[in-house]
């Protein structure tokens, strides 16, 4: 009986997952292969996005906001609150390799009810 496909086994010098909470200042504009998820506890922060050459999407999350970066998607965070709290997940490339194959085409859409509350 076959439960698994063999798979490659993973490089156990990376974490799969890393969480970590921070107070945003400037994160310079940036690209990651792990698939990042931002949740902002506290405060409000701006994400720029490019998503493509000429397109750059901006975004202002403020409590309870949630927004997910796609497979090398261009972007940087800032803030002017110096009381924010961010939780940045990042799962590692491989390991979503590993349960979903086309983690080069993901792409997410930012509808406005993830904004949290946006200060205006």
């Amino acid at each position: 009986m076959k439960f698994m496909d063999k798979q490659a086994p993973l490089d156990c010098r990376r974490q799969m997952v890393n969480v970590s909470v921070e107070n945003i200042k400037e994160y310079p504009f940036n690209w990651t292969t792990d698939l990042r998820i931002i949740y902002v506890l506290n405060g409000h922060i701006t994400i720029e996005i490019h998503k493509e050459p000429e397109y750059l999407c901006i975004k202002e999350l403020g409590k309870g906001g949630v927004f997910l970066f796609g497979h090398k998607e261009i972007h940087r965070i800032y803030s002017n609150d110096n009381d924010n709290q961010v939780l940045v997940v990042s799962i590692d490339e491989d390991y979503i390799r590993r349960i979903y194959d086309y983690v080069d085409y993901l792409e997410f859409d930012y509808p406005e009810s993830l904004n949290g509350d946006v200060l205006n």
